[in-house]
């Protein structure tokens, strides 16, 4: 947990850890992060979250490992979400799917999306997230903490992201779709 809190605390803060004279102050970095936190939850919108698909990428594994796994993370998940003047989504989520191995794994965390790009009102981005898990394949369910990245397809409340699990062969090597809606404040 407490390496979960290290990374939270590293992506959310570290644009304000620095000083004026330009040392690193572990104080900026938590006031930083919480206020961030604070202002999600706070101001953000409710989100509703749904698992669509776990595509394990067919270069990696062998047929008989994409046969054996679960593709469909049937799940549900709700988190608080908000747009900053510069069109960057924050959120706070948890959700719960079936894993590749069809078991539940709960996940929770932060995430972060910069706009990149906007063709008739569909916008693309691209950021990270930073969360909490725990698999029953991993340490039986002790929870881990993990960085990934983003991608992110949107149209007005609705939203279509990516999520992708590095890996080597038969492990990982994973992009995790799910879908958001932004309900209205």
């Amino acid at each position: 947990m407490k390496y979960f809190l290290a990374v939270v605390l590293v992506f959310l803060g570290l644009s304000g850890s620095c000083r004026a004279d330009g040392q690193f102050s572990l104080s900026g970095l938590v006031d930083s992060a919480s206020s961030e936190v604070r202002t999600i939850w706070n101001e953000g919108a409710t989100e509703a979250y749904l698992p669509l698909y776990t595509y394990h990428l067919r270069f990696a594994y062998d047929a008989n490992k994409i046969a054996s796994y679960n593709e469909n993370p049937w799940g549900i998940g709700i988190g608080k979400g908000i747009k900053d003047d510069n069109g960057n989504w924050h959120g706070l989520y948890a959700m719960e799917f079936q894993d590749s191995h069809n078991r539940f794994e709960p996940i929770a965390g932060y995430g972060f999306i910069h706009p990149m790009a906007n063709f008739a009102g569909v916008n693309l981005g691209i950021g990270y997230t930073v969360f909490l898990t725990a698999r029953s394949d991993i340490n039986h369910y002790i929870p881990f903490p993990g960085v990934l990245p983003l991608a992110s397809i949107e149209k007005g409340s609705v939203s279509v992201k990516a999520a992708y699990i590095p890996g080597k062969h038969n492990n990982g090597n994973v992009l995790f779709f799910f879908g958001t809606y932004r309900f209205a404040q």
